[in-house]
């Protein structure tokens, strides 16, 4: 009797023993979300990177997005210092914007990503053709330098790629957000009448002008638009915006120089009701560069609805030309500038507060809190 109850505890050690052993493999596990790629067939796949010196089961995690959860299958592991693609999770993604978290089988958040209007990470274009651009992590999880798991400043740590590698390292440079040339001012007209335009702010704070554009391109969840033309002396370039954008539906634009590099993002999703037809930085080139929604941009402290000056000071005289406020060149009769446009009927502002799906995406939120805390 005495031997078997010897046998029965080594048992339980030796048990205890490989349960904490599988735990403690999985407590070490880091894995990251690294590349989204939205293919042209309307799935999307996405990368996983596993850091950790050892092999990583992720059998039942679980991709979880604002709209829905993915469970990954069993027997699915990654290898130490190696990268899987987990396939056809399509329909989880508001292209727009939203967020992706990845699970563990111990309900914590080993990474996330927010991405478009609900978060710093833009949203990339659509694919077209053979050309299917990605929402990539930059740098590469592998560098050599760790970046950081659910970083508090997504923009910072992803990018749009227009050539994605998944299943090989991430090639597109780091963002620089706020290196030179900024977003100043967002035209957007929400009864048509005006075409859409941005305001390009030169380098150096308006030290000088004579940066060429050529090569240089906006990003929508729309569309790609390559740019031409050079920044003036007076450091403010009006660019029209292509109507594929649909900067009216997309409302953010992310903007990359000719090597990739993103420098600059701006959004007027969210923008107070009733809504102007123009939104900018007072002082010029004050707001933040990594802003997603209106807020985020510095909406009422750096950045506000304003009467157009697209290719001229949003502060002539050191005033900013409110949209609430008669234009210093204009009759007061017209209080917006906008002549029948001051209803709110029908405006950006009243449609980025009532979008059908807008409370869904909100309610969603709270069913996946528990990735925010790595925010």
């Amino acid at each position: 009797m005495l031997q078997l109850r010897t046998i029965g505890r080594a048992l339980l050690m030796v048990c205890a023993l490989f349960v904490n052993l599988a735990w403690t493999e999985r407590a070490s596990a880091e894995v990251y979300l690294n590349e989204i790629v939205w293919t042209p067939n309307g799935s999307v796949i996405v990368e996983l990177y596993n850091r950790s010196t050892s092999q990583a089961d992720i059998s039942g995690w679980v991709l979880q997005t604002n709209r829905g959860a993915h469970v990954i299958p069993q027997n699915t592991t990654i290898e130490a210092n190696d990268r899987i693609v987990i396939a056809s999770v399509g329909g989880l993604f508001d292209p727009i914007g939203g967020m992706l978290g990845i699970i563990d089988d111990l309900e914590r958040t080993q990474d996330r990503v927010r991405y478009g209007i609900l978060g710093g990470a833009p949203s990339p274009p659509p694919a077209t053709g053979m050309s299917a651009p990605s929402l990539a992590r930059s740098p590469d999880a592998s560098s050599p330098t760790a970046p950081p798991r659910s970083p508090g400043l997504d923009g910072y740590f992803w990018t749009i790629d227009l050539t994605p590698t998944p299943n090989a390292e991430n090639d597109v440079p780091n963002p620089d957000l706020g290196r030179d040339i900024c977003i100043n001012e967002i035209l957007q007209d929400p009864n048509g009448v005006l075409a859409d335009s941005v305001e390009i702010c030169g380098p150096a704070t308006f030290a000088g002008g004579g940066t060429s554009l050529s090569g240089w391109y906006f990003t929508t969840p729309a569309g790609v638009q390559y740019l031409s033309g050079t920044v003036p002396a007076s450091g403010l370039l009006g660019i029209e915006v292509d109507p594929a954008l649909m900067l009216g539906t997309t409302y953010r634009i992310d903007l990359f120089d000719p090597t990739g590099v993103r420098v600059y993002q701006k959004s007027i999703y969210g923008v107070p009701t009733p809504p102007a037809i123009s939104h900018g930085d007072c002082p010029d080139g004050a707001a933040p560069p990594d802003g997603w929604d209106y807020f985020s941009c510095g909406g009422g402290s750096t950045y506000f609805p304003l009467h157009p000056s697209i290719g001229s000071s949003n502060a002539p005289g050191g005033s900013c030309q409110d949209a609430n406020d008669p234009p210093s060149d204009e009759e007061p009769e017209d209080p917006n500038g906008n002549g029948d446009q001051t209803d709110g009927d029908g405006g950006k502002g009243d449609r980025a507060g009532s979008r059908d799906d807008e409370n869904t995406r909100i309610e969603s939120w709270g069913k996946v809190k528990h990735i925010l805390g790595g925010r």
